[in-house]
C-alpha cells in the first residue's frame, strides 16, 4: 500500500516537471503583469504619479522608466481587497477631475510643477481618501523601485550569496 502511494507521487511529480516548461513558455510580460484592474490612460496616470512621486535624475532612472507603476498595480490588484483598487481608480479620477479642473490638461499630460502641487495637496489634505491613496502609491512606489533589478544590482551592489567562500585563503 505504501509502495503504491508512493510511485502515485512520483509519477505525479515528474509528470508535473515535464508539463511545467510547456505552461511556462507562454508567459511574458504581457501576460504576467496583466491585472485588468486599470485601462490603459488609468495606467498612463499611475506611471505619471509614481515617475512624480521618484523623478529620474541625471543619475538615476526614474520609476517610469523602472516600470513601477505596473509593479503598483500589480501589487493592488492581486495582494489587497477590491476596496483598494476602487481607491486606487478614485484617487486617479480626483487627479484628472482636479488638474483639468486648475490647469486644463490631463494630469499625465501636466508639466512636472503641476504635478507636484496636486500631489503635494493630497499628501497635507485633511480628506482620510486621498492622503490614504497618496500614502499607498507613495509606499508602493518606493517599494517597487528599491525591488527593481536595477536598483538592487547598480545602486545596492545586491549579492545573491553574500560571504563569498575563497577557499585557498588561510585560516
Amino acid at each position: 500500500m505504501e509502495r503504491r502511494l508512493a510511485l502515485k507521487s512520483m509519477a505525479a511529480g515528474l509528470g508535473s516537471l515535464l508539463i511545467l516548461p510547456a505552461w511556462a513558455h507562454g508567459w511574458s510580460e504581457k501576460t504576467v503583469m496583466s491585472t485588468g484592474l486599470l485601462s490603459v490612460p488609468e495606467l498612463a496616470d499611475l506611471e505619471a504619479v509614481c515617475d512624480a512621486i521618484l523623478p529620474k535624475t541625471k543619475d538615476y532612472p526614474g520609476a517610469g522608466d523602472l516600470k513601477v507603476h505596473l509593479f503598483t498595480e500589480k501589487m493592488i490588484a492581486d495582494c489587497f481587497d477590491k476596496k483598494t483598487g476602487e481607491q486606487l481608480k478614485t484617487g486617479l479620477a480626483w487627479l484628472n477631475k482636479q488638474s483639468d479642473s486648475l490647469f486644463g490638461t490631463s494630469f499625465a499630460t501636466a508639466n512636472v510643477k503641476q504635478r507636484l502641487n496636486l500631489l503635494e495637496s493630497m499628501e497635507v489634505s485633511n480628506d482620510a481618501e486621498r492622503s490614504g491613496f497618496f500614502r499607498l502609491i507613495k509606499g508602493l512606489s518606493v517599494q517597487g523601485y528599491t525591488s527593481s533589478e536595477y536598483y538592487l544590482t547598480k545602486v545596492t551592489g545586491y549579492e545573491l550569496v553574500p560571504g563569498r567562500f575563497i577557499g585557498c585563503k588561510p585560516v
